[in-house]
C-alpha cells in the first residue's frame, strides 16, 4: 500500500503571498492535508469533456455514534470549484489531516491548491 501523499496548506498573510502551484491528483492513496477549519481546496479539472468525482473521507460522527456519509464533489469538465471549508470535527482523520480520493480513471486531469485564509 503507498502512502498517502500530504500536500502543503498555503497561508494567506496580509501582505499577500504567490499564488501555490497546483498539485496533481494520484490514484494509489489519495492526498492528505492539514486541516485547521479555515482551509479552501481549489479543484481545477482540465479534462475537455468528463466531470471527475473527489471524495473527501468523514471519520466524524454525529451525537458520537451516526458515521457521516462521505463527501463527495463532482468537477465538470474545464472548470475550477473552491471547496472549504472542511469542519474538522466532521473531516479530520489522526494529525489534523483531511484525505482526499480520486477516481481510479482520470486522476491526471484534476489539479488541487491548497489555501488557508487568515
Amino acid at each position: 500500500m503507498a502512502v498517502r501523499a500530504e500536500v502543503l496548506v498555503t497561508h494567506v498573510k496580509v501582505a499577500g503571498v504567490a499564488r501555490p502551484a497546483q498539485t496533481a491528483g494520484v490514484v494509489a492513496d489519495g492526498h492528505k492535508f492539514r486541516n485547521d477549519g479555515r482551509v479552501r481546496i481549489e479543484v481545477e479539472n482540465v479534462h475537455g469533456t468528463l466531470a471527475r468525482v473527489i471524495t473527501f473521507q468523514t471519520p466524524g460522527k454525529v451525537l458520537g455514534i451516526l458515521a457521516v456519509a462521505e463527501h463527495t464533489v463532482s468537477v465538470p469538465a474545464l472548470t475550477t470549484l473552491i471547496i472549504g471549508p472542511l469542519p474538522p470535527k466532521v473531516f479530520n482523520q489522526a494529525a489534523h489531516m483531511v484525505y482526499i480520493d480520486y477516481p481510479e480513471v482520470g486522476y491526471a486531469d484534476l489539479k488541487i491548491r491548497l489555501i488557508e485564509l487568515g
